[in-house]
């Protein structure tokens, strides 16, 4: 699936590549983890994948349902990361090496809100040396700049406008 994403769902031509990868989805936990709950949408379409959702945040929601967690380590030990929060100074570069290094190597970071969430050097570091699965991302520390590395990363899934 990495090389159909890659190229784009529309250009894969192999019947059944994509519908096989997407029969697996239930069984995999695609939107494992929230750093906020900001955007509950999301929840809700994980939810109907079966996927387990927690979340870490300063405070605890009332009455989602969802685990909480109130360290990101802890959060970050159950290898998939979704960030969506606002971008402040409690959450500049909340994705720093501690996070990375508890994600492990099976670890994937996709982060949709603020491209400052994340240090992209260590970021680029890690992908590089295979210490982190994998990352999506359509934000940037330093947008409109993309890190050259990350273009050629099998392991990158980028949305560039």
């Amino acid at each position: 699936m990495p090389h159909v994403v890659a190229k784009s769902i529309s250009n894969a031509n192999e019947p059944g590549e994509i519908e096989a990868e997407f029969a697996r989805v239930g069984t995999k936990t695609i939107i494992k983890k929230f750093l906020s709950l900001r955007d509950a949408a999301i929840a809700k379409r994980a939810e109907a994948f079966n996927c387990p959702i927690s979340y870490f945040s300063r405070s605890e929601e009332p009455n989602t349902g969802y685990k909480y967690y109130s360290n990101n380590l802890y959060l970050a030990a159950n290898c998939q990361i979704l960030v969506v929060c606002p971008l402040t100074k409690e959450t500049h570069h909340v994705v720093n090496r501690e996070v990375i290094d508890t994600l492990g190597p099976k670890g994937l970071i996709i982060n949709i809100g603020r491209g400052p969430y994340t240090n992209e050097p260590e970021l680029v570091s890690v992908l590089v040396d295979g210490r982190l699965a994998g990352v999506g991302l359509d934000v940037h520390e330093n947008e409109p700049e993309v890190p050259e590395q990350l273009l050629g990363l099998d392991n990158v899934v980028l949305l560039l406008m």
